[in-house]
């Protein structure tokens, strides 16, 4: 679940860099993502498996049953609770990593309407382009050591429990 939440703001941060539009190679999908998300899912698999977290998942499925034999009912309102609190979780933390990228979407897309409406005849959107690029890559480079942490500090929380 926080690597398909990751995903989901993976492709989000793109779009709100400006490489939305820009299609890349798909990977697991069928849909072609833009080439920021493949990096970005690559980067944390592999520190996923560098980390040694893979192993918490496999004692975590071993230790699974002693809570639940496979021959007892699952309520499920239980499993319900938990799938949710799971799932609220997973896209809090990936909303609070992509955080910045919202941010800057938000400033560099009010600037530009600004700039339009002050300036009617310059084609604004082709002139900003490369700056909200530029931009958006510069926040990814300055932010990318911290997202890549703070994911793999919420799965490693998560896989404590």
């Amino acid at each position: 679940m926080f690597f398909l939440a990751l995903q989901t703001m993976a492709t989000m941060m793109a779009s709100a860099i400006g490489l939305s539009n820009i299609p890349g190679t798909p990977i697991g999908d069928t849909d072609p993502a833009p080439a920021l998300v493949p990096l970005i899912m690559a980067a944390v698999t592999t520190l996923f498996f560098m980390t040694d977290q893979h192993w918490q998942v496999l004692r975590g499925l071993m230790n699974s049953y002693e809570v639940w034999q496979p021959g007892n009912r699952l309520g499920g309102g239980v499993a319900l609770d938990l799938l949710v609190g799971r799932l609220s979780e997973a896209f809090v933390l990936t909303l609070r990593i992509s955080s910045p990228f919202i941010v800057y979407s938000v400033i560099v897309n009010l600037a530009i309407g600004l700039i339009n409406k002050l300036t009617p005849a310059i084609p604004v959107y082709f002139i900003s382009v490369p700056f909200v690029l530029f931009g958006g890559f510069l926040l990814l480079y300055l932010t990318s050591d911290e997202l890549l942490t703070q994911f793999m500090l919420g799965v490693s929380s998560w896989l404590a429990e």
